[in-house]
């Protein structure tokens, strides 16, 4: 995949309010990848201003304190390398390249495991023990498995906090 190709993925991918059983992916996502969620401290802002402000004053004082810190921005950015900064700075093109690569390989493997899934439920009615933890959510034929905005940017930014063991 190239930057280019990364940012379209992104672009393309379904609105940030979109997505039914969001959740449910996400979390079978992150078990695909050892739980890098649960690994991980973290700090959530809400609220209507100054969020964006506020993390980067937080991350610059935390990074200084010699904490390894990756932030997230949710918001849609002109440059999405903007949304994922580790020490208040953009991973560089290979880095965040690398990342949504792996997003998107993870969704295809997602895709790849729903599909078998479903063609057991079909064939015998019982999933093999390799399957079984699959979100029944995700099963079926009328449900979405195609990433949105948001999701690509946590997972890439998960995935970037377990590689690089951030701490916060």
């Amino acid at each position: 995949m190239t930057y280019h190709n990364a940012v379209k993925y992104i672009k393309n991918a379904q609105p940030f309010s979109a997505g039914e059983h969001m959740s449910e992916r996400v979390e079978y996502l992150c078990r695909l990848i050892d739980n890098p969620q649960k690994k991980i401290k973290y700090i959530r802002l809400a609220g209507t201003n100054g969020k964006t402000i506020c993390s980067e004053m937080l991350a610059s004082v935390l990074s200084l304190s010699g904490y390894n810190v990756c932030t997230l921005n949710m918001s849609e950015l002109d440059d999405v390398r903007d949304n994922i900064k580790v020490n208040c700075k953009q991973l560089d093109i290979p880095q965040f390249t690398h990342q949504i690569q792996t997003v998107s390989s993870l969704y295809s493997l997602m895709r790849e495991k729903v599909k078998q899934a479903n063609a057991e439920l079909e064939g015998s009615g019982v999933l093999p023990e390799d399957l079984s933890d699959i979100p029944t959510a995700l099963l079926g034929g009328d449900t979405s498995l195609s990433p949105t905005h948001s999701e690509i940017l946590l997972l890439a930014m998960l995935c970037y906090c377990k590689s690089y063991k951030c701490d916060i």
